[in-house]
């Protein structure tokens, strides 16, 4: 074969600028719904779950629309199709910027953007199959980060273009945007790399390879070949959990007690694992064969939601989020890759139209079918499970899809050895993840006792994670996390009850629950509430058998710190960041009751009851506990105080909170005061990839602050926090 010229021979990358930018415009759209939907469900008046289920209309549509748009793509060229599609998606979002009620917004951002992007997606994937061949992986792969690019970009447009209004205003600048990029993009597209006298690489053809783009079967035979019907059915099943941890992700480790940022935050991991799945997953499969890597990562898919089922704190749920994006970043650039090697480049837009389309009863079907498993069960691990089964099912499916090219053929006996041994080395990473489950320290944990007084408060969810015992608890008085350590199966340990800042649970208390349990302390994290709900939580904790109710602490954030002051029956308490500048001289703190007269004290309890007067933890305190001499004790005056805030933090100045430790000394309490050099508010909040800072609200604040996390003193002060609960509630 001669070469052609530079232009000529690179002409197929400009085929895969065309799809990178389409995927990037059409996808961007679909997904950049879960950035709007908390103001768009405000203007419509609309629920949110309602909201979020535009971005699975759209998506789902988008995949429906697949076989139509490949068949026409083959027919007619990628081209014009490409072309209408954008027009629809820009069409689309202006209907949505216009939308005045919840049918307008779904027939535009729903079924109109849906269209547009499966009009123009499978032609312009179809189009990059044909140019390329030794290396069409690689340009599957980089066409396919356009959708990973246009995801990255919503929420830069979004604080961009917010000064020219809000979403609607924002809407209708993308919709002309997206007709500029879109019709732009669709110019590139070309399906047809013989009517230059090319075949793919840009080599010139000769006379016998300028038949090449007929090798294969048509639509017709593929859909009557069982071959091609194993592969349907394989890629429709693999898809479930390809796609489900992308909906449903964010509710499951919020669920598993993860705040909403971090919860979040674990879908830029997999945005960011997709990215370099596309690229290295591709680059690696067109040395390795595309085949063979594709059925390995689809066998991976379904093996990653074992993983998903059990994974327990943030750290696992952050390492899922970055295989599985990987995972599904590579399952992607490669489906399109599956087809055209496997049954030819003669209906290749069909044939992954078709794929795509069993892609959309996966997401339209499987995924809510999931939903509603987590529903009915009160947990995700049990729909995981199931949904990680159906995708082994899958992928055994798709083994079975041999290709219809004898070329092919060949190539997959050659290296079905290699999937042999692959196969056999992901059994053995199951087996090892499945081996903490077996440890004597998980047994240990299973043996604590499950029959207590906050279990009985509607436990919905029990694990075992190493040697601690997690409860989700759903109290009369709010909503959290009790976790016991293994200690606990043997005599009562001390507990503390972690109370949140007024934005909820963050983050923030991972690290010091982490470090308490390892001290043998136990913990119930209280997920919101006030004073009153904080007193019933330290009730259920003072009457729980596992827990010595002499040895009760608090550790409170801002808000919650500020709740901590006020609750009695407490042996120590750690104060983080409470608000000192406008708290300092309007503070009441509940152990400074002043000692009255007998006659009072009676009166006051038959007015008032004696719960009402010494609050519900003193009364489990005395009434409540197994033994405990039942009659009235006043608040502790000695209780131990642990004041703790940054040196720069403008809500917490060092004079303020040196004159509340004062004051709290005044009362009785021994207070320790410490700074955290070169820290300003809330440095502990976790950190969220790259950025640098979070506006957060602050006590006493009318503006939110700035928090600059600082994960190493975060760290050091958990240590600190948990040597301090140590000492003191031990004595």
């Amino acid at each position: 074969m001669v070469p052609l010229s530079a232009f000529q021979h690179h002409r197929g990358w400009l085929v895969v600028l065309g799809a990178f930018l389409i995927q990037m415009v059409g996808f961007g759209a679909i997904y950049s719904s879960s950035a709007f939907s908390a103001e768009i469900a405000a203007s419509l008046g609309m629920d949110r779950a309602h909201a979020d289920l535009v971005m699975v209309l759209s998506l789902g549509g988008s995949f429906l629309v697949s076989a139509i748009s490949g068949t026409l793509a083959d027919r007619f060229g990628p081209r014009p199709l490409a072309a209408f599609g954008m027009i629809l998606v820009a069409f689309g979002l202006a209907v949505a910027a216009l939308a005045q009620n919840t049918l307008t917004l779904f027939l535009g951002y729903g079924l109109l953007l849906g269209l547009g992007a499966g009009l123009a997606n499978v032609p312009s994937i179809a189009a990059v199959q044909r140019w390329f061949l030794t290396r069409r992986g690689l340009a599957a792969g980089i066409a396919g980060t356009g959708m990973a690019v246009g995801m990255a970009l919503v929420p830069i447009l979004k604080d961009f273009l917010s000064i020219i209004g809000d979403w609607r205003a924002i809407f209708l600048c993308c919709a002309v945007l997206t007709g500029l990029i879109g019709l732009a993009a669709a110019l590139l597209l070309d399906g047809q790399p013989e009517r230059y006298g090319m075949g793919p690489e840009g080599n010139r053809l000769n006379s016998a390879s300028a038949a090449y783009p007929e090798v294969g079967v048509s639509l017709g035979q593929a859909l009557r070949h069982r071959q091609f019907q194993y592969a349907t059915a394989g890629t429709l099943l693999v898809s479930i959990p390809a796609s489900a941890p992308l909906l449903l992700l964010v509710g499951s480790a919020e669920a598993q007690g993860l705040s909403h940022h971090q919860a979040v935050g674990l879908l830029a991991l997999v945005g960011a694992g997709s990215l370099a799945g596309r690229l290295l997953l591709a680059i690696v499969a067109d040395r390795l064969g595309r085949r063979i890597s594709f059925l390995v990562i689809c066998f991976a898919l379904g093996l990653a939601m074992f993983a998903w089922a059990g994974a327990r704190d943030a750290f696992l749920l952050a390492a899922f989020a970055l295989i599985y994006g990987v995972l599904q970043g590579g399952f992607q650039a490669l489906l399109p890759a599956f087809a055209a090697d496997g049954f030819g480049a003669r209906a290749v837009g069909g044939l992954i139209g078709t794929l795509y389309t069993s892609r959309g009863v996966a997401l339209l079907v499987g995924v809510p079918l999931m939903s509603a498993g987590i529903a009915f069960f009160d947990a995700h691990e049990v729909p995981v499970v199931i949904c990680g089964l159906a995708g082994l099912l899958g992928a055994f499916l798709l083994c079975l899809a041999r290709p219809a090219v004898a070329g092919e053929r060949k190539i997959v006996r050659a290296r079905a050895q290699q999937l042999a041994l692959s196969l056999w080395f992901l059994v053995l990473l199951g087996c090892g993840a499945a081996m903490p489950a077996l440890s004597p320290r998980a047994a240990m944990a299973e043996a604590l006792v499950p029959d207590t007084a906050i279990q009985t408060a509607n436990l919905p969810v029990t694990q075992a994670r190493g040697g601690v015992r997690s409860f989700a608890v759903e109290l009369a008085s709010g909503a959290g996390v009790f976790e016991m350590p293994e200690a606990a199966a043997r005599s009562p340990v001390p507990a503390v009850l972690i109370l949140h800042d007024a934005s909820g649970a963050d983050g923030r208390a991972a690290s010091y629950t982490e470090h308490l349990l390892g001290a043998d302390i136990a913990v119930l994290e209280l997920r919101e509430g006030d004073v009153a709900a904080a007193g019933a939580a330290l009730a259920e904790l003072a009457a729980d058998p596992r827990i010595n109710p002499a040895q009760l602490g608090i550790l409170g954030f801002g808000t919650g710190a500020r709740l901590a002051i006020e609750l009695p029956g407490t042996t120590a308490r750690a104060l983080l960041s409470p608000g000192c500048g406008t708290l300092a001289g309007a503070r009441k703190m509940a152990s400074a009751i002043e000692p009255e007269s007998l006659a009072h004290l009676a009166a006051w309890m038959r007015e008032s009851g004696i719960r009402d007067f010494i609050g519900p933890a003193e009364y489990a305190w005395n009434y409540n506990v197994p033994g405990g001499a039942p009659g009235f004790a006043l608040p502790h005056k000695n209780a131990a105080i642990l004041l703790l805030h940054g040196a720069e933090d403008p809500a917490n100045p060092a004079e303020a909170c040196a004159f509340l430790c004062e004051s709290l000394r005044m009362n009785g309490a021994d207070v320790e005061h410490r700074q955290v050099p070169g820290a300003g508010y809330a440095w502990d909040f976790p950190q969220l990839g790259a950025t640098p800072e979070v506006m957060l609200p602050a006590p006493g604040m009318t503006e939110r602050v700035a928090a600059r996390p600082w994960p190493a003193m975060a760290a050091q002060t958990a240590a600190v926090v948990t040597g301090f609960f140590a000492m003191k509630l031990a004595r």
